[in-house]
């Protein structure tokens, strides 16, 4: 992008406990003028079907307003260290070369249907639905979502066995959004954040 005439600049500073986060992790330099976005990378696992974003990273605890524009995902490769490695020393990936893959990115305000409600929420301990059981695109609203899955996942005991991701959660909430249904158009989130 940088022979465009944008360049994007990512800051990598780790913040620890769930209350210590920064208001956005890029800075864009389009044609020598600097606009600095709140938009949060959240890096996943190669193998992750959703953008999952906890809740103190959604909203400001004390304001429950909004802490970024959007967020990107980010899926590392295979060498990268779990979560619970990273949770007990997140320094173990310092000064080591590990790649990655942008895989889409959504305005915060697309986290929520038609209706208001946010898509998907999940608790601790919960289990994300597979991102094969959901439809291709985004449906009109969590009605017609609710509905698609009723038809192409019919029974209780198959939703819950087969039709889950195979790791549980460990944020107390999170909110999420299946891959599939990521922007992935880079020149469309470039215009949007440097206008």
């Amino acid at each position: 992008m940088k022979e465009k005439g944008t360049e994007i600049n990512l800051d990598f500073d780790h913040y620890e406990g769930e209350l210590n986060t920064d208001s956005g992790d890029l800075t864009f330099n389009k044609n020598e003028v600097i606009f600095e976005v709140p938009v949060d990378i959240k890096g996943t696992s190669h193998f992750a079907q959703c953008l999952l974003v906890e809740e103190y990273k959604f909203f400001d605890i004390n304001t429950r307003l909004h802490k970024s524009r959007a967020f990107v995902l980010i899926a590392f490769d295979k060498t990268f260290p779990g979560n619970r490695v990273l949770r007990k020393n997140p320094r173990t990936i310092l000064n080591q070369r590990i790649s990655g893959e942008c895989k889409g990115w959504e305005k915060t305000e697309d986290f929520y249907a038609n209706d208001k409600g946010l898509w998907f929420s999940w608790r601790k301990g919960d289990y994300p639905w597979q991102g094969r059981v959901l439809p291709a695109i985004v449906p009109y609203n969590r009605v017609a979502l609710e509905r698609y899955l009723q038809k192409s996942v019919p029974g209780c005991e198959e939703r819950e066995r087969a039709t889950k991701t195979s790791v549980p959660l460990e944020a107390e909430l999170n909110y999420g959004l299946p891959v599939k249904w990521l922007k992935n158009n880079w020149a469309d989130f470039i215009s949007e954040y440097t206008k």
